[in-house]
């Protein structure tokens, strides 16, 4: 294992699979982790052999009792709102909301409600609702605006690793936290993606 490595080190030898901030949720938290592709790509970055981070995962399965739904719904909140001016995206929920989210992605296609922001200051507006598919086709996972619907549309590695650092920030910020996911910062993203910024309802 390497150790003395900076939280943005760790990030980068990840391949940009966790975030900078979800290394240091990672390293200061104090309950059990719930998304097991955030703590693989944690231990790879740090130089865990792999056949050590397999018990790691078998340990992790045995004392995890937190399972979440794959479906958004059920009285789980997850909102976008868009700004015209900067074609920034705030993707915000609750812890839920994200982390069946996430789950979603994983999926080949599919689509959700969304719940309406009526004072969506600072942004334009509420959008009604996501939609996102696999496409072998796109490179890098592309999300944009059209109306009233954001589309999400990427190749399956790419949108894996859209959930990962959903399911890591969601699993593990503070509902005080916000993380920006966006072209070139993350080279799963494709440049034409507007910006997006993952953020916890308040």
């Amino acid at each position: 294992m390497i150790s003395g490595l900076t939280h943005q080190a760790v990030s980068e030898r990840s391949a940009g699979r966790i975030l900078a901030g979800t290394v240091s949720c990672l390293f200061n938290r104090t309950t059990l982790p719930t998304a097991w592709g955030t703590i693989a790509a944690y231990l790879a970055a740090w130089g865990v052999p792999d056949g050590q981070i397999a018990r790691w995962q078998a340990l992790w399965e045995l004392r995890l009792d937190t399972r979440y739904d794959r479906q958004v719904g059920g009285g789980v909140m997850l909102q976008v709102l868009y700004s015209g001016d900067t074609r920034e995206i705030e993707l915000s929920g609750t812890r839920e909301g994200l982390l069946a989210f996430g789950q979603l992605l994983r999926g080949e296609a599919g689509s959700c409600d969304l719940s309406e922001n009526q004072r969506p200051f600072p942004y334009e507006r509420s959008l009604s609702e996501i939609v996102f598919q696999e496409d072998p086709e796109q490179a890098g996972v592309s999300i944009v605006t059209e109306a009233q619907i954001l589309r999400i549309r990427g190749r399956r590695e790419a949108l894996d690793l859209l959930a990962d650092n959903v399911d890591g920030f969601t699993s593990e910020a503070d509902t005080s936290d916000h993380c920006h996911v966006d072209s070139p910062t993350y080279d799963f993203i494709a440049p034409e993606s507007d910006p997006l910024v993952i953020a916890f309802i308040k």
